[in-house]
């Protein structure tokens, strides 16, 4: 048996690893990544609004688009700045722990979040925006890197495809929630503010729960050090990268596939907004439209 497939085998857990994709442990990984990105993307679309209205209202409506690129690059640049830490972590300490850790840490910034939007304080807002895109960075590692110790080889990449699914529907599902939030709590999305704590509150709650869901885990590698150079290890991992041809030309076709849908989100909401002056749960129709796509893609 080559190496590598026996170091996987050992880091799961005994009493149920690398099983089927019905066992507890995927169904609750499936949950925890689908609640997860769910509100990733319900809390984005619900202040990106919200930060439009308040942008117009303080420097004036051609300043709106400034709000959508500060939330796209405040939720975006954390898994670039964080990949060697998430990666640290997914590798030193049990992957159930880190993803445990992250979903609880999702709870608190969700609260911070509510009263970010209680408080009309846009750059409290998009700091949440970057605080949940950092909490998705450093939980992506140990998603993926789990798969193989909960699930048998020869289902690996069904899982793959059934956890890239169900990412993309909730894509879908938050961008239309988000949408119908902004629409429900208008105006500048703080009337009836308790319907989008308890949404979003909700959400990030169940997806704690499920989390619990995945046995234990062992440490892949408990002597790693840390990466106290962040950028030096970024920049290692990305030569490492490089010199995987098939890898680095995968990694291209994804980081391609990610930028196209970004650039068509921001396209779409200024088209609704701005050329049709259609409310903004129109925004998130077409948005869905967009991710069922990816979704059709993954199956």
């Amino acid at each position: 048996m080559p190496t590598e497939t026996v170091h996987i085998a050992e880091a799961g857990a005994p009493d149920d690893a690398r099983g089927r994709l019905c066992s507890r442990s995927f169904l609750g990984l499936l949950v925890t990544q689908f609640l997860g990105a769910l509100n990733d993307n319900m809390f984005r679309w619900l202040v990106v609004p919200i930060g439009k209205v308040l942008v117009e209202q303080r420097y004036g409506p051609r300043y709106t688009t400034v709000a959508l690129s500060a939330g796209l690059a405040c939720f975006v640049l954390p898994y670039i700045l964080l990949a060697a830490p998430a990666g640290y972590l997914a590798d030193r300490f049990s992957k159930r722990a880190v993803i445990v850790g992250c979903k609880a840490a999702e709870l608190l910034i969700v609260v911070l979040g509510v009263a970010g939007i209680l408080s009309g304080n846009l750059y409290l807002m998009f700091a949440v925006v970057a605080l949940l895109g950092s909490q998705s960075a450093l939980f992506g590692p140990s998603k993926f890197g789990c798969i193989p110790e909960i699930v048998r080889s020869d289902r690996i990449s069904a899982a793959n495809g059934l956890i890239g699914m169900t990412t993309v529907l909730a894509v879908t599902l938050g961008s239309i929630g988000g949408a119908l939030l902004y629409e429900l709590t208008s105006p500048v999305g703080t009337q009836m503010w308790g319907i989008s704590a308890a949404a979003l509150l909700g959400v990030s709650g169940a997806g704690l729960i499920a989390s619990l869901l995945i046995a234990p885990l062992r440490s892949a590698n408990p002597a790693r050090a840390v990466p106290l150079n962040v950028l030096r290890q970024t920049f290692r991992d990305l030569a490492a990268l490089g010199s995987n041809g098939p890898l680095f030309r995968a990694a291209l076709g994804t980081m391609a596939f990610w930028a196209l849908g970004a650039l068509a989100q921001m396209n779409v909401d200024q088209f609704v907004g701005f050329r049709r002056g259609l409310g903004q749960f129109h925004v998130g129709g077409l948005l869905a439209g967009l991710a069922v796509g990816g979704g059709l893609g993954s199956v």
